[in-house]
């Protein structure tokens, strides 16, 4: 599917959740392993964060991500990552840091796109990173920039209509714009065993407790023991809550044969 058809179908999606979920699926095919969209009006409101790379941000406040410094000040697309880090000599030693911090995730190089309106007060847009190295990365990723900006634009208007109508409809906007719950949550993730993690990704799957055994070659009761476990870790108590954690938090799924 191109990116224009996924566009038209997702301005149809009437979830954030599920429109993130949707954009995520239609730019992997393009190299894209990493996905942020921050966004921050200059105001008292805390910045609109959704990423799965969850982990960057316990140590750097999104408001202080150099993408909304030095990517945002222009409509027009840049690089970023560590595999263009040199293309910003004059970058702080905190903005460095936070760069090769996503590095260590995986971010190597990764393609800016600025949603900024004319006539709005609102800085940021998407930052999607690749595992490529510079040179492969230009020769793979960059030709699409185009097709990327526009689709990410399209998206953008999205989740603002989305967002609107929450506020509207006196609605909390926890499933895309709250930092430290995702946050909190990304840190009660890093608590469960390898195995509680497998569960539960499999069970965000739609999988049933003897189909979780069965795929872990485990007993349906060693599973239920899992489950409880992870149910106590995430302060969750059915399998419903601890799915909205596990989306809450952005972590990724594991490979699974």
């Amino acid at each position: 599917m191109t990116l224009v058809a996924a566009a038209g179908r997702l301005e149809r999606v009437e979830s954030l959740e599920a429109l993130w979920s949707g954009i995520t699926d239609a730019l992997a095919p393009y190299g894209f392993s990493f996905f942020t969209y921050l966004t921050q009006r200059p105001n008292d409101l805390p910045p609109v964060l959704k990423t799965n790379m969850p982990s960057v941000y316990r140590s750097f406040a999104a408001a202080a991500d150099p993408f909304l410094t030095w990517c945002c000040s222009s409509y027009e697309p840049s690089y970023t990552g560590v595999a263009f880090l040199d293309d910003y000599p004059d970058m702080s030693a905190e903005d460095r840091a936070f760069i090769l911090e996503a590095g260590e995730v995986g971010f190597r190089s990764g393609l800016a796109i600025p949603v900024r309106i004319e006539s709005s007060d609102l800085t940021g847009g998407f930052n999607l990173g690749t595992r490529l190295d510079r040179e492969g990365f230009l020769q793979q990723v960059a030709p699409h920039a185009e097709a990327v900006q526009l689709f990410c634009l399209l998206m953008h208007r999205r989740i603002e209509e989305l967002q609107n109508r929450a506020r509207a409809e006196g609605r909390g906007l926890a499933d895309l714009s709250d930092e430290k719950a995702m946050i909190a949550r990304a840190n009660q993730m890093t608590q469960l065993s390898p195995r509680e993690r497998e569960i539960l990704f499999l069970l965000s799957r739609g999988l049933s407790r003897k189909e979780c055994a069965r795929l872990c070659q485990i007993s349906p009761n060693t599973a239920s023991d899992y489950i409880k476990s992870l149910y106590r870790k995430l302060d969750v108590s059915n399998r419903v809550e601890a799915v909205q954690a596990l989306m809450t938090s952005g972590t990724e799924s594991p490979d699974h044969d």
